[in-house]
């Protein structure tokens, strides 16, 4: 069975859409820290798919910066693999000692155990 779950940010005052969004992103995916020069006004759409075991996460937001550090992990380990996927603009990964830059289209896999900057 597939469940679906389409949330959006513009359904709230603009004042209170970036904390918003840091909570969904906290209950929904994996605790992090996660700060954006767009605060003021943050427009940002999650659709979230759960098939079985397996969730399928499509975001689409301004641009923003995510970590986790090693409290955060022990906080939640999920035992998750992340799979990205920029479909526009580029991504900025910094896992550990590896800092990347995703362009749109490449993949990337990690494991959500890892530590982030």
């Amino acid at each position: 069975m597939v469940i679906e779950t389409v949330l959006r940010s513009e359904e709230l005052p603009a004042a209170e859409r970036f904390g918003w969004w840091r909570e969904t992103i906290d209950r929904s995916l994996t605790p992090a820290t996660v700060t954006s020069d767009h605060t003021d006004d943050f427009r940002a759409t999650t659709r979230q798919l759960r098939l079985g075991t397996v969730r399928v996460s499509v975001l689409a937001h301004p641009p923003m910066r995510v970590g986790r550090c090693a409290a955060l992990v022990r906080r939640s380990d999920p035992d998750l693999y992340h799979l990205a996927l920029p479909l526009r603009g580029t991504r900025r990964i910094a896992l550990g000692e590896h800092d990347t830059v995703l362009p749109p289209g490449d993949l990337l896999l990690h494991d959500t155990r890892g530590c982030t900057r």
